[in-house]
């Protein structure tokens, strides 16, 4: 009997000569965004959590076959670039802290990269460019810019897609301009991925399309055109068209593909040169950073003392306490929706289960999922939040549960 189960394992695994893609659906309703009309605007509410479902993988062996599947993706519904351990089976899904026997969590511990091919993925926002990267691009396409940074992405199989929000048509206006593209490649080694994007990032700064932006609180944070970010093979990609309200319409944006041999290696640049340029970018805007760091202490220390009604000094204690030290004690102060604030005692006697928030530090501009809400459970005896901000995963404690900080279940 083991050996049959474990042939028929064998006959459905991911291989090296098969290239795949994973869906993941929601039980919990739409993951994708709402577009509203509100007072002569165009709103967009975003609905990404996604921790109770199922996920599967199939295949899609050419940019054809992963449009296809794309293609029919409903509003519940994302992708992830990694493959579970069997093909065209439905595992039931659910978040690491809840999950029972014989389901799986959106982790790397179910989620892996096939040791063969597989899709790799551009995630490109023009959104944030600052004015000098922009004036580099010029009238030039972004994707026409990238593909002269990286020639070899437009000779090998790849998919470009405009983002799912785009052609989004206001009463007696013209879409507006596309601002985020996704582009799908085909790799010879899925496993390379991190390494590919980061060669490509690298590049970028070395033809003048990478620049330094600056956190909500004042950290300087490396960007390019693309965000390096997205290796991950447990990572959501939203895909599906969004929730589009009249009297809003959507005009379906044109998907481009080539098909042809898989990318097999790229040369990363000399990390000195690129060291250097970045060096000097990041010395450029030091002093408008350290300017944002001082403002954004001023903000916040001012709404904990409000809030809690407790003197700016014991305000200003408790605020370096979260940025510094990642821990939130009971007089702190988070956002829980958007310019909704809540003192953490209140809120941790108030929420019991999982549940999606702002970063404790960027808010709810940055997004309202962002970070995740996670209660003591099964898992851990201490409640914490994880936030997935900027494409780093941080970890925040709270001062509550500090006598049982490092404990586990046994």
């Amino acid at each position: 009997m083991s050996n049959q189960t474990q042939t028929l394992k064998d006959l459905r695994a991911p291989r090296s000569d098969a290239c795949h893609i994973s869906i993941i659906s929601s039980d919990t309703g739409p993951v994708v965004k709402r577009f509203r009309y509100v007072d002569g605007k165009i709103h967009s509410e975003p609905r990404a959590a996604l921790y109770r479902g199922t996920a599967r993988t199939e295949v899609a062996n050419t940019p054809l076959e992963l449009h296809d599947v794309i293609s029919e993706l409903g509003d519940n519904e994302a992708l992830a670039l990694g493959v579970l351990d069997q093909v065209d089976q439905a595992y039931r899904l659910s978040t690491e802290q809840l999950r029972q026997p014989g389901e799986i969590a959106r982790t790397k511990a179910y989620f892996s990269s096939n040791e063969g091919l597989g899709w790799g993925l551009l995630d490109i926002d023009t959104k944030g460019l600052p004015e000098r990267t922009r004036e580099r691009l010029g009238d030039s396409d972004v994707i026409a810019a990238l593909f002269r940074v990286v020639p070899q992405l437009e000779r090998h199989s790849h998919l470009i897609r405009m983002s799912s929000s785009a052609g989004i048509i206001a009463p007696g206006q013209k879409p507006a301009s596309v601002q985020s593209q996704h582009v799908y490649f085909q790799l010879e080694y899925a496993p390379q991925l991190p390494h590919v994007l980061a060669a490509i990032h690298d590049l970028c700064w070395l033809s003048g399309l990478g620049y330094m932006s600056i956190a909500k609180n004042g950290k300087i944070l490396d960007r390019s055109l693309i965000d390096k970010a997205v290796a991950g093979p447990e990572r959501l990609i939203f895909e599906a068209p969004p929730i589009v309200e009249p009297p809003l319409t959507r005009a379906l944006p044109s998907s481009y593909l080539h098909t042809a041999t898989p990318l097999s290696e790229l040369i990363a640049p000399n990390p000195c040169e690129v060291r250097l340029v970045k060096q000097k970018a990041r010395e450029e805007i030091r002093a408008e950073a350290e300017l944002t760091a001082r403002n954004y202490e001023t903000v916040e220390v001012d709404r904990i003392s409000r809030n809690s009604n407790i003197t700016r000094t014991e305000a200003q204690k408790i605020f370096r306490l979260r940025t510094r030290g990642r821990e939130l004690c009971d007089d702190d102060v988070i956002e829980v929706g958007p310019k909704i604030f809540e003192r953490v005692g209140d809120f941790l006697d108030r929420v019991t289960d999982p549940t999606p928030i702002p970063c404790p530090v960027e808010g709810s501009e940055y997004g309202l999922t962002t970070a995740y809400f996670y209660p003591p459970d099964s898992h851990a005896p201490v409640a914490r939040i994880i936030s997935f901000a900027h494409g780093e995963m941080t970890h925040f404690s709270f001062t509550r549960f500090k006598k049982l900080k490092g404990l586990r279940w046994l």
